[in-house]
């Protein structure tokens, strides 16, 4: 109950009684009560889903306590009130958000944008910003609640992908590109295999014009089978058909091999190629081939 009594007073100015009236303010009092758990639910809110969840005043100014910009930003109280937030966001972008900002205020409509912001370790941090107004009696507005949410991995993460994709589209185009420059390469050794092998023909050629033609044909063979060996690894690589035929297999008959291969070379260049096995026989299970 809400009490009050005032004194009633005769002509000479003293109290001859009192009148006093208890008032029942008990809705109001449970109005109150829900009014500040309301309050306290919405600030438990904020400390739960984002430190950067904000307030601001039906004219779009920061006013009162901010604790979730203070936190992220490292600015005092006094810094961000009014439009000293901007303080905090990048050179480039301060201007530009305070304009977009004063803007859907006075047309009281949802704010949605995108700027740097200085965390409170001196990062500047990419942040997506959403704030929508809060309309009261008589359709006003009676405050905002905005939200910066930092996408800077995120962005960063877009960014990788994309250059990742423009990298795969470009190794696409060089296949492309691999693929017709080794058909038209293909073509070329036909020319001089069809005269070496028309020489060959002729009864007048020499021993000398015989060995020649030989030797081009030898060649050319050499070269398209390279390039057949190139055409037919990319063809199996675009299309997955690489297999692999394991089956078991000596180390030393794989080692024996790849050094007969390898000698010839190596002599040609005047280098000493030299072969350690193992003392006892090591089996795989492998492809003896690749």
């Amino acid at each position: 109950m809400l009490a009050r009594g005032v004194p009633v007073k005769d002509e000479r100015g003293e109290v001859v009684s009192w009148a006093g009236i208890n008032l029942d303010i008990s809705r109001l009092k449970r109005a109150e009560e829900a009014a500040r758990e309301s309050e306290a639910r919405f600030r438990a809110a904020v400390g739960a889903v984002s430190s950067l969840i904000w307030t601001n005043n039906a004219d779009g100014m920061m006013i009162g306590e901010q604790p979730g910009w203070a936190n992220f930003t490292g600015q005092k109280f006094e810094e961000y009130q009014g439009y000293g937030w901007s303080q905090a966001v990048h050179p480039e972008d301060a201007q530009p958000s305070i304009d977009a900002w004063q803007k859907a205020v006075a047309d009281a409509r949802t704010f949605v944008f995108e700027h740097r912001v200085r965390r409170h370790d001196g990062a500047w941090r990419l942040c997506a910003i959403k704030a929508v107004p809060v309309f009261g009696e008589h359709g006003k507005i009676r405050e905002w609640v905005g939200v910066h949410t930092d996408i800077t991995e995120r962005r960063e993460m877009e960014q990788t992908l994309e250059s990742r994709a423009a990298a795969l589209a470009r190794a696409d185009r060089s296949k492309d590109e691999f693929l017709a420059m080794l058909a038209h390469e293909l073509r070329n050794p036909l020319a001089p295999l069809r005269n070496a092998a028309e020489l060959l023909k002729l009864e007048s050629a020499t021993e000398e014009e015989r060995a020649q033609a030989q030797q081009i044909i030898r060649r050319q063979i050499g070269n398209m089978g390279r390039m057949l060996d190139d055409l037919l690894d990319v063809s199996r690589i675009t299309e997955g058909k690489i297999e692999l035929r394991k089956e078991p297999v000596a180390l030393e008959a794989i080692l024996t091999a790849a050094f007969s291969l390898a000698r010839s070379g190596c002599a040609a260049r005047a280098q000493e190629l030299t072969l350690a096995l193992p003392a006892e026989p090591i089996f795989l299970d492998a492809d003896a081939t690749r």
